[in-house]
């Protein structure tokens, strides 16, 4: 909205977390939002369960760094995308 107010078009915009307005906003084409990482609050769970379970068992992580799959929503995918 600030971008729009002050009628600037020389950049645009990419956030995290794949919320539904920002979604609907980056589907919009004549927008600034260009992009958008949606995480897995499921995914990270499970994993920190899994681990956290592995270390009670004695199973210390290979890797202290654990990336959990995330997905960037641009234009191209926005209509397909779930916030």
């Amino acid at each position: 909205m600030a971008a729009n107010q002050a009628q600037r078009k020389d950049f645009f915009i990419v956030g995290v977390d794949g919320a539904p307005e920002a979604i609907k906003a980056i589907a919009f084409k004549e927008g600034l939002y260009a992009a958008t990482a949606t995480q897995s609050p499921r995914g990270m769970t499970q994993k920190a369960v899994q681990v956290g379970n592995d270390i009670l068992n004695g199973k210390k992580p290979s890797n202290l760094n654990i990336l959990i799959p995330m997905q960037l929503v641009t234009r191209e995918n926005a209509s397909t995308a779930q916030g």
